[in-house]
């Protein structure tokens, strides 16, 4: 057997900024040292959040990626947009 890649990708990087994989936010490691660029929702918001909706939030974060949290858990990755924030949780990860 031929391996090609062993690992996880725990990020994404493009020309203006770096966005943590959906997978990555949840290890312990990593997740102990994100701190900044954090919105909290609402429960209602998580239940939307997580079947794949955009949510429609004001920040004031100069910041293109964010990273959504209820309560304890964070919930994934989304993108600023205006006056709404990119769901970027996998297809298969959503809730249905």
């Amino acid at each position: 057997m031929h391996v090609e890649l062993i690992g996880s990708r725990i990020a994404n990087i493009d020309s203006e900024e770096t966005r943590i994989a959906f997978d990555a936010i949840n290890i312990p490691e990593i997740k102990s040292q994100i701190k900044e660029n954090i919105i909290e929702i609402t429960d209602e918001q998580a239940e939307k959040w997580m079947t794949g909706e955009d949510l429609q939030i004001e920040t004031n974060s100069n910041k293109k990626y964010i990273v959504i949290k209820n309560k304890d858990d964070l919930l994934g990755v989304g993108k600023i947009q205006g006056t709404f924030i990119k769901n970027y949780v996998p297809k298969e990860r959503r809730a249905r």
